[in-house]
Formats: structure tokens, C-alpha cells, sequence
């Protein structure tokens, strides 16, 4: 908004800097008409570099949502089960049925709770930079 605000001060120094001079030289039509065209340059020299400036941080949630998708895909993997864990529990299972004894499934899902916040939080962060990007997609249609 700083920005913003500076912009307009300028502006409106240059519009009253062309209004003294009007009043006091009394110049011609043309004159007057080159002075609001400066104005007028200044003004959408602004609005262009302002608009880069949108595209460029939109462009940025699009990597962001790149990384936080590679960070999610490698803490994915602690929501799996270990494999080593599995074999071992095979393994145990074949040495029981080979000795005649009944084998009693164990379901060893033990996830660490942080592990599923983790992954919450990755999810949560992906949906609203993937969202945020959407958004700044469709605004750039405006600008």
C-alpha cells in the first residue's frame, strides 16, 4: 500500500506542478495536453510494473506448491509400513505354520501420531498454495 500511496503523492505533485505552470504561463492547448499525456505515461508506466510484479509472485506459488509437493511425497513414506518390519512378521508366520502351531494375524499399523500430523500439515500447505495459485491463474485473466 506504501507503494501505492508514493504513487499518488507523485502524481499528484506532477498534476499541481502542470496546473502552476498552466496558470502562470497561460501556454497553449497543446501545451496543456502534453503535460496530462506525461501524467498519463507516468501513470500506466506504474500500472505495468505492477502487474509484472503480480505475475512473478503468481508464478512463485506455482513453485512453491512444487516443493511442498516433494517434501510431501518423501514424508509420505512414513505413513507406510516398514517392509523390513513385514518381512519379519512373514518370516515368523512361516516358522509357526511350520511347526503346527496356529498363526494369529497382527496387524502392526503403528504410525507415530507426528508422523500423521507431519503429513497433515504438508497436505493443509499443499491445498492452499495449490488454491492460491488457482486464484492468482484467474486473476491474471484482469490484469
Amino acid at each position: 500500500h506504501a507503494g501505492v500511496y508514493s504513487t499518488i503523492i507523485q502524481l499528484y505533485n506532477i498534476v499541481t506542478d502542470v496546473v502552476t505552470v498552466t496558470q502562470k504561463e497561460r501556454p497553449d492547448e497543446k501545451v496543456h495536453e502534453q503535460h496530462w499525456t506525461t501524467v498519463r505515461e507516468l501513470w500506466m508506466q506504474k500500472d505495468k510494473e505492477q502487474c509484472e510484479n503480480w505475475k512473478d509472485e503468481v508464478q512463485n506459488s506455482g513453485l512453491f506448491s512444487a516443493v511442498v509437493t516433494a517434501f510431501l511425497i518423501e514424508s509420505q513414506t512414513d505413513l507406510l509400513p516398514d517392509p523390513a518390519q513385514e518381512s519379519v512378521q512373514l518370516l515368523r508366520q512361516i516358522v509357526t505354520q511350520s511347526a503346527g502351531k496356529e498363526w494369529v494375524v497382527q496387524a502392526n499399523l503403528e504410525i507415530d501420531a507426528i508422523s500423521i500430523l507431519v503429513n497433515v500439515f504438508w497436505f493443509l500447505g499443499l491445498v492452499c498454495s495449490l488454491t492460491a495459485a488457482i486464484i492468482g491463474i484467474i486473476s491474471l485473466q484482469w490484469i
